[in-house]
């Protein structure tokens, strides 16, 4: 745990930072950014309407943000420490920081952007508690998402993990399967491909949504109902080389993000199911109208 403290504490200095530059960046307007350009990498799915929005708003004041888009969760980040985007947007604070230990980087994040539910999506079942004696669930296989798949199965009362590895638990921390459950490891991408041959499968939810599944018709469990066990890493960030995490033209990109027209699109996007992260996020409801602004 001493590594999620200390990440999540970089991620609020970068936030701290941002206010701190806020005033400047908005004085500044068109006439110091007209004519800039910022690439930001993201992955398809609702992440594309999404950022469509930060586009128009970058552009009506001169400023040019091309999206790239990446089909798998590491030519992101390798694309932004090479310098080949100015920006990523598309992993939680855990991703980021085992990415950043493996590799021997100091990619920081620059602003909160969402909280995206993890679900768990059957062919066969209504609920994780159907799951039959040595019934197959499919997990993504990368470190973060994987471990959150488990931590979710430990949620649903389907295995036990030991308590000391955290929020990154691999299959070896698997202290109890009373049910002989078969964990299968799996590309995230290709996880909605193989609902009909496993007993269940946990998808991310842009790969769910792309994949016509709705977390809420469909899931048969969502992490994100039982907030008081779900880690605090899982909060998504839009992450920047750690040299330019005070450039104000990136900083101006996160304040387009940190929006109410943002919030309302990731509500309409997702059905309901990415939550705005940013503090005093708004949080919108079935009628578009904001409820409240006391998200943190």
């Amino acid at each position: 745990m001493r590594k999620l403290v200390k990440k999540i504490s970089v991620v609020g200095l970068a936030a701290s930072v941002f206010i701190g530059l806020e005033s400047v960046v908005q004085v500044a307007g068109q006439s110091e950014f007209d004519g800039e350009k910022v690439t930001v990498g993201i992955v398809p799915g609702p992440a594309e309407d999404v950022w469509d929005v930060v586009v128009e708003k970058a552009a009506a004041d001169g400023i040019e943000v091309e999206l790239v888009l990446f089909n798998d969760y590491i030519q992101p980040n390798i694309a932004l420490a090479d310098g080949s985007i100015d920006l990523n947007a598309f992993q939680h604070v855990a991703f980021l920081e085992n990415w950043n230990e493996a590799n021997k980087e100091e990619l920081t994040p620059i602003g909160f952007t969402f909280v995206s539910p993890m679900g768990a999506y059957s062919e066969k079942i209504s609920s994780l508690d159907e799951l039959e004696e040595g019934d197959t669930v499919a997990i993504p296989n990368d470190p973060t998402n994987g471990g959150r798949a488990l931590l979710g199965l430990e949620i649903a009362g389907v295995i036990e993990i030991d308590d000391a590895v955290g929020y990154l638990p691999t299959l070896d921390d698997i202290t109890d399967n009373p049910k002989n459950i078969q964990i299968e490891e799996l590309d995230a991408a290709q996880l909605a491909l193989v609902l009909p041959d496993v007993a269940a499968a946990f998808i991310n939810l842009n790969f769910a949504t792309d994949a016509g599944l709705s977390l809420t018709d469909d899931a048969v469990f969502v992490d994100a109902d039982h907030p008081e066990q779900l880690s605090e890493a899982y909060r998504n960030v839009i992450v920047a080389q750690s040299e330019t995490v005070e450039e104000p033209l990136l900083l101006q990109i996160v304040s387009y993000y940190q929006t109410v027209e943002v919030a309302q699109k990731l509500y309409d996007t997702t059905n309901n199911g990415d939550k705005p992260a940013w503090e005093n996020a708004p949080v919108i409801g079935e009628d578009g109208v904001e409820e409240s602004s006391d998200t943190e």
